[in-house]
């Protein structure tokens, strides 16, 4: 069974993907957001780890990662986590 999670946050709060999404002066509202955790298909997983590899890379090769070795451990533990 999935979990949900309700929380009601200041606009300033909000994840910056619902922004572009939102009309108006954000920090002057409240919203009631809905978390749920989903199941993924094995395409989109494959498609979610294809990303971040590529953003990953992309920050390695413009020089603004120090720790290339920590930052694909990063990616490895987000996508492959312990117990999973």
């Amino acid at each position: 069974m999935t979990e949900r999670a309700t929380v009601t946050l200041g606009g300033e709060r909000l994840p910056s993907e619902f922004r572009p999404l939102l009309t108006g002066p954000l920090a002057a509202r409240r919203y009631r957001v809905t978390v749920e955790e989903i199941e993924e298909t094995d395409e989109e997983k494959r498609v979610a780890l294809r990303q971040t590899l590529t953003e990953r890379f992309s920050e390695i090769d413009a020089g603004n990662v120090q720790d290339g070795q920590a930052a694909l451990q990063e990616v490895y533990d987000r996508h492959f986590p312990k117990g999973a």
